[in-house]
């Protein structure tokens, strides 16, 4: 109930999209969580997954955030192209890249550059 009122609340304030950003630590808690700012009129939905190397739990559980949400960006030591085209293969809309970014600023384009050329082939 806190958790509507305070989204809703931003929602209502603002005049920019709204994007919230949720750690996995409890999958119900989180799958919860996502359908609540979703029906609040959040438009994006930011989930650190903590994982995402083949086979990990925060991939298994990004297949059942798939259209929770209008936009969902997942992240979670995302450090290379494999690791971004895992997590879109998987259901997310958009990847979020952090600590690797800034060790190396060359890395999102990078990886854009990469997908780009894959889109178009």
């Amino acid at each position: 109930a806190i958790l509507k009122e305070w989204a809703g609340a931003i929602v209502d304030a603002v005049n920019v999209p709204v994007i919230f950003k949720i750690g996995l630590i409890d999958p119900e808690d989180t799958i919860n969580a996502v359908d609540i700012l979703a029906d609040t009129g959040v438009p994006v939905v930011h989930i650190n997954l903590r994982t995402t190397h083949d086979g990990s739990d925060g991939l298994e559980f990004l297949k059942r955030l798939i259209g929770r949400c209008q936009c969902l960006v997942a992240g979670g030591r995302i450090k290379d192209i494999d690791d971004a085209e895992r997590v879109l293969d998987n259901g997310a809309d958009a990847v979020a890249i952090g600590t690797a970014a800034m060790k190396d600023p060359e890395l999102c384009s990078s990886i854009q550059k990469v997908l780009k050329q894959k889109e178009m082939e």
